[in-house]
């Protein structure tokens, strides 16, 4: 940090090498943990179907989507928390 409080800037070499680092497998888990957190919900990859599910608190609530941002839409709007 310099004395701003603000993060060096890095050599393109550098951020390179750190952005390798970055697993695509641990991005995708914490996004499922925040998801569970978030809204309570058990969240999977479905094998077979090719799809993300998730098993939302309360009946009836079985959701799947491509993706998993197109999954947590979906919840918000079953949710009701966005109009």
């Amino acid at each position: 940090m310099n004395p701003a409080g603000y993060p060096r800037r890095l050599p393109a070499d550098e951020l390179c090498a750190a952005t390798n680092r970055m697993d695509a497998k641990s991005i995708r888990d914490a996004e499922l943990h925040r998801l569970a957190r978030q809204y309570g919900a058990i969240v999977w990859w479905g094998h077979y179907t090719r799809a993300w599910w998730v098993m939302l608190p309360g009946p009836h609530r079985l959701l799947d989507a491509p993706t998993l941002a197109a999954l947590e839409g979906q919840i918000i709007r079953t949710l009701g928390l966005m109009r």
